[in-house]
């Protein structure tokens, strides 16, 4: 086997075992994520709760950052302590290491079990829990494919004169190797298939014991870096749990390097088996950073809060600041207070939805190649908050509602809801769209352009209307909103016409951006009917709603339809 086919291997097998460690992982969050959620919070009292709540999560998940990112929004809401963020970080870190103990150990035996039974499930499996169950049971399987390639493509490495070299060169300087382990770390987002891939080179002589040491401390470095980075642009007690869970991790390290330049820690101490003794040297280095870590979280959280302070924000996050106070929970025992900073959360929410839509048509017209990215990435914001809302509504004590606050629950939950859909369509749909035109580098005609416009615009003004729907409950600004939902469906339907009547004419512009022009105008009309949902409530309890048209029209005003006739 060539060089070139050696590391072509090992390319694949390292790939596969990233791979496997996200199916994992994915299929867990899937099946069972929300239920996390909510047990996080529940068993997140104090330091050792979180501790064993950071563990056993971890362990489930298979890896500290996803574990990290689930207690990222309770944190953000108050509902966490940084006491109880740190000691869920560290809890975290120990986890994820049972999972190397236990891939460190013969598995063979269990490959062609977990892709029969992963497989399985997965395609036959009746409920969505049996099918995601089977993704992560597939993922199990296929991390051991992953090890047992990087194992075989590591064998004939043993000869290569190179190899020792390089390897040399790194571990012949502690620092760097720690630093190149931390990167690799922090380029494939896994400590977990970075340790195992490790583990897997020590164990068919490739690396040196010696020299994977190093590289496991820098491993446990570059974990804490990826949840760091994650959550550079969030709120302040947010950004503080990676930084203490890094100082947790530097000062192990540097520990762990004053005791092995000693003589206190060496790998004879770990036993024969390489593959046994980096597992080890990896779960009693956690082990040490708890015991270490759990006494001293208070002094390490003050830590933390002087190097970020809450005045440390960026310019961009004051928002989210003002946003983040809002949901304020002291409210929750009063309806009234408690819906008025969910419908001024969802102002801010629908603020972001409105720029998603203003952005869509210079998407279209190809003023900026990058917009449509930075369009993308603002629907996950749009999710954040409408899960933030969702939940404060929910937590609304009941027994303090009266049957008008009730209704007021449902609205609010129902407009926020419909905020969030409209995200989801302009991003999966307008800016695909959008981005399909540019690759084609086609143009609507003339005709079809100012026709979508005209469409854009109308959609655009019943946003701002409905929100003043929400806010003022406005009977006559609501039948408003309903009646302006046959011009948007009338703007639709001319334009549909218009564009198969040019395409009889053999308009070259029209034909080769046909479906491109019927899609959008199309998704334009569903945002707007998920705009107009705000108003129905409103217009029937004022018994101005008939199943099939708006009460008390005019003589000769326009026959109004309701969303029964759409």
């Amino acid at each position: 086997m060539s060089s070139f086919e050696i590391l072509l291997h090992l390319a694949a097998g390292i790939s596969l075992l990233f791979w496997a460690t996200r199916m994992i992982r994915t299929g867990v969050e899937r099946a069972v994520g929300q239920k996390f959620q909510g047990w996080m919070q529940q068993a997140s009292k104090n330091r050792y709760t979180s501790f064993s709540t950071g563990f056993l999560v971890s362990i489930i998940l298979q890896s500290a950052t996803a574990t990290a990112i689930l207690a990222r929004g309770f944190i953000s809401k108050g509902s966490i302590t940084l006491a109880a963020g740190l000691a869920i970080m560290l809890g975290a870190d120990l986890g994820s290491t049972m999972v190397v103990q236990v891939l460190s150990l013969d598995l063979s035996w269990l490959l062609p079990v977990c892709l029969v039974v992963g497989g399985a499930l997965f395609s036959r499996g009746s409920t969505r829990t049996m099918r995601q169950t089977g993704r992560i049971i597939i993922g199990v399987g296929q991390m051991l494919i992953a090890l047992s390639f990087i194992s075989m493509a590591s064998e004939p490495l043993r000869e290569s004169g190179a190899l020792p070299v390089i390897l040399n060169l790194l571990i012949g300087d502690p620092l760097i190797a720690i630093i190149t382990a931390a990167a690799l770390t922090w380029l494939l987002h896994s400590s977990v298939a970075v340790v195992l891939m490790i583990m897997t080179l020590a164990s068919t002589g490739v690396l040196p014991i010696e020299g994977a040491l190093l590289f496991i401390l820098g491993a446990n470095i570059g974990s804490s870096i990826i949840p760091l980075v994650l959550t550079m642009s969030d709120s302040p007690e947010v950004r503080r749990v990676p930084l203490g869970n890094m100082i947790f991790r530097v000062s192990g390290v540097l520990l762990a390097l004053l005791m092995m330049h000693f003589g206190v820690l060496n790998a004879e101490m770990l036993g024969d088996d390489p593959a046994r003794a980096i597992a080890n040297f990896h779960s009693g280095f956690n082990l040490a950073v708890v015991l270490l870590g759990i006494p001293t979280i208070s002094i390490v959280a003050a830590l933390t809060k002087l190097i970020i302070s809450d005045s440390a924000l960026e310019p961009q996050d004051d928002t989210v600041m003002e946003r983040l106070s809002l949901l304020d929970r002291k409210l929750l025992e009063t309806p009234d207070l408690a819906f008025n900073a969910a419908t001024r959360e969802m102002l801010h929410m629908s603020e972001k939805v409105e720029a998603m839509l203003r952005g869509v048509v210079p998407v279209f017209r190809g003023d900026d190649g990058h917009s449509a990215r930075r369009l993308m990435k603002m629907d996950d914001e749009i999710d954040d908050l409408h899960r933030s809302i969702k939940e404060y509504l929910t937590d609304v004590t009941p027994r303090c509602m009266s049957e008008g606050d009730y209704q007021k629950y449902t609205e609010l939950m129902n407009y926020c809801v419909c905020l969030e859909q409209m995200g989801d369509v302009i991003q999966r749909k307008l800016l695909v769209l959008a981005e399909k035109k540019s690759d084609l580098n086609k143009e609507f005609s003339q005709e079809g352009w100012r026709e979508i416009k005209d469409l854009h615009a109308a959609v655009l003004q019943n946003l701002q209307i409905s929100l003043r729907v929400l806010i003022t409950r406005d009977p006559a600004l609501a039948r408003d909103l309903v009646a302006r939902k046959v011009v948007v469906r009338e703007l639709e339907y001319k334009s549909r016409e218009a564009h198969l009547r040019r395409l009889s004419e053999h308009r070259q512009s029209s034909r080769t951006t046909s479906s491109i022009h019927l899609e959008t105008i199309s998704d334009l009309k569903y945002l707007n009917a998920l705009l107009t949902t705000v108003a129905y409530p409103i217009v029937e309890s004022e018994g101005e709603l008939l199943r099939s048209r708006l009460a008390s029209e005019t003589q000769d005003g326009p026959t109004v339809m309701t969303p029964l006739e759409t």
